[in-house]
């Protein structure tokens, strides 16, 4: 949902192609497991894109946990034979934050189209 309350079940379909991937990042370590990074999996047949959101305004911690969440991500989706690539968004293709308490946006996984060689 918009306001991150309800969890994605990435146990069915279209989400449970990439679960070992989610639960990779939920279990990496954080400065003081906080665990302030959301993934946002946004899916047609499979799972097309993930936009990483912190749920911290801390402009210390929040990029650090970010980049933790991305690299797991990114190292886990791989392992699963699901290639793709992070990115930052422009500005104007980027989720918005209605509100400064809301999660911010941070950076997107985005599945490969073209098979890796």
């Amino acid at each position: 949902d918009d306001e991150l309350t309800r969890p994605v079940d990435v146990t069915s379909p279209p989400y449970s192609e990439l679960g070992r991937s989610h639960e990779v990042c939920q279990w990496s370590p954080s400065s003081y497991n906080g665990q302030t990074t959301r993934a946002v999996l946004r899916a047609g047949d499979v799972v097309e894109r993930v936009d990483f959101e912190s749920t911290t305004s801390s402009r210390y911690y929040a990029p650090v946990a970010l980049g933790i969440w991305v690299a797991n991500w990114e190292t886990g989706s791989r392992a699963l034979g699901v290639h793709g690539h992070s990115t930052v968004l422009p500005e104007h293709d980027s989720p918005p934050s209605a509100t400064p308490d809301q999660p911010r946006y941070g950076a997107t996984w985005m599945r490969d189209t073209a098979t890796p060689t």
